[in-house]
Protein backbone atom coordinates (compact mmCIF):
# COMPACT_ATOMS: atom_id res chain seq x y z
CA UNK A 1 0.00 0.00 0.00
CA UNK A 2 1.32 3.56 -1.05
CA UNK A 3 1.92 5.94 1.73
CA UNK A 4 -0.29 8.79 1.98
CA UNK A 5 1.70 12.39 1.16
CA UNK A 6 0.57 13.39 4.68
CA UNK A 7 2.42 10.35 6.39
CA UNK A 8 5.81 10.88 3.82
CA UNK A 9 9.32 12.88 5.81
CA UNK A 10 9.91 16.31 4.14
CA UNK A 11 12.42 16.26 1.26
CA UNK A 12 15.62 17.14 2.49
CA UNK A 13 16.41 20.97 1.79
CA UNK A 14 18.45 22.37 -1.06
CA UNK A 15 22.28 22.75 0.15
CA UNK A 16 23.02 26.28 1.30
CA UNK A 17 26.04 26.27 -1.83
CA UNK A 18 23.23 24.99 -4.42
CA UNK A 19 21.01 28.08 -3.33
CA UNK A 20 24.04 30.24 -3.91
CA UNK A 21 25.31 29.29 -6.71
CA UNK A 22 21.63 29.05 -8.17
CA UNK A 23 20.96 32.46 -7.05
CA UNK A 24 24.20 33.92 -8.90
CA UNK A 25 24.11 32.54 -11.63
CA UNK A 26 20.37 34.01 -11.94
CA UNK A 27 21.33 37.09 -10.34
CA UNK A 28 18.68 37.39 -8.57
CA UNK A 29 15.95 37.08 -10.83
CA UNK A 30 13.75 35.08 -12.62
CA UNK A 31 15.98 32.58 -15.23
CA UNK A 32 12.71 32.32 -17.66
CA UNK A 33 10.91 35.79 -17.42
CA UNK A 34 13.98 38.09 -15.45
CA UNK A 35 11.44 39.37 -13.12
CA UNK A 36 12.86 39.53 -9.45
CA UNK A 37 9.35 39.08 -7.23
CA UNK A 38 8.22 35.92 -5.44
CA UNK A 39 11.07 33.46 -6.46
CA UNK A 40 11.68 29.76 -5.53
CA UNK A 41 14.15 27.37 -6.55
CA UNK A 42 12.66 24.79 -8.87
CA UNK A 43 14.00 21.85 -9.54
CA UNK A 44 14.09 20.53 -13.58
CA UNK A 45 13.62 16.82 -12.85
CA UNK A 46 11.52 16.48 -9.35
CA UNK A 47 13.14 15.12 -6.29
CA UNK A 48 10.81 12.45 -6.54
CA UNK A 49 13.31 10.69 -8.87
CA UNK A 50 14.14 8.16 -6.93
CA UNK A 51 16.17 8.83 -3.21
CA UNK A 52 16.29 11.06 -0.30
CA UNK A 53 20.25 10.16 0.11
CA UNK A 54 23.82 9.87 -1.65
CA UNK A 55 24.37 10.03 -4.94
CA UNK A 56 20.26 10.34 -6.46
CA UNK A 57 19.80 13.26 -3.80
CA UNK A 58 23.35 14.84 -4.95
CA UNK A 59 22.22 14.67 -8.56
CA UNK A 60 18.90 16.26 -7.31
CA UNK A 61 20.41 19.27 -5.57
CA UNK A 62 22.99 19.77 -8.36
CA UNK A 63 22.95 23.32 -9.68
CA UNK A 64 22.06 22.39 -13.24
CA UNK A 65 19.21 20.64 -12.05
CA UNK A 66 17.79 23.75 -10.09
CA UNK A 67 16.54 27.04 -11.54
CA UNK A 68 15.68 30.05 -9.86
CA UNK A 69 11.75 30.61 -10.98
CA UNK A 70 9.26 33.31 -9.97
CA UNK A 71 5.81 31.51 -8.45
CA UNK A 72 4.50 31.71 -11.77
CA UNK A 73 6.42 30.42 -13.80
CA UNK A 74 7.57 27.63 -11.43
CA UNK A 75 3.88 26.87 -11.38
CA UNK A 76 4.22 26.30 -15.07
CA UNK A 77 7.19 24.07 -15.04
CA UNK A 78 5.90 21.85 -11.97
CA UNK A 79 2.61 21.75 -14.51
CA UNK A 80 0.29 23.27 -11.92
CA UNK A 81 -0.66 26.01 -14.62
CA UNK A 82 -1.60 24.10 -17.58
CA UNK A 83 0.59 25.87 -20.30
CA UNK A 84 1.95 22.60 -22.25
CA UNK A 85 3.44 24.45 -25.30
CA UNK A 86 5.07 27.31 -23.12
CA UNK A 87 6.33 24.37 -20.47
CA UNK A 88 7.74 22.80 -23.43
CA UNK A 89 9.19 25.74 -24.33
CA UNK A 90 10.81 26.73 -21.04
CA UNK A 91 12.50 23.43 -20.48
CA UNK A 92 14.63 23.52 -23.38
CA UNK A 93 15.66 26.86 -22.42
CA UNK A 94 16.27 25.83 -19.25
CA UNK A 95 18.11 23.09 -19.60
CA UNK A 96 20.36 24.45 -22.33
CA UNK A 97 21.08 27.56 -19.90
CA UNK A 98 21.83 25.36 -16.66
CA UNK A 99 23.89 22.52 -18.36
CA UNK A 100 20.88 20.01 -17.92
CA UNK A 101 22.43 17.42 -20.40
CA UNK A 102 25.33 16.96 -19.13
CA UNK A 103 24.22 16.83 -15.65
CA UNK A 104 21.62 14.11 -17.14
CA UNK A 105 24.41 12.29 -19.15
CA UNK A 106 26.79 12.58 -15.28
CA UNK A 107 23.90 10.82 -13.35
CA UNK A 108 22.30 8.35 -15.97
CA UNK A 109 19.12 9.70 -15.93
CA UNK A 110 16.40 10.28 -18.22
CA UNK A 111 14.99 13.80 -19.88
CA UNK A 112 11.63 14.95 -17.67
Amino acid sequence: MKRSAIHRKPAPPIPQESRLAVWDRAEGKCEWCGCSTWLQFAHIKHRGLGGRHGKMLEAIHDKRNIALLCLYNHDVLDRRVWAPELRERMLVFLKDKLGWHSWAEEYGIKSP
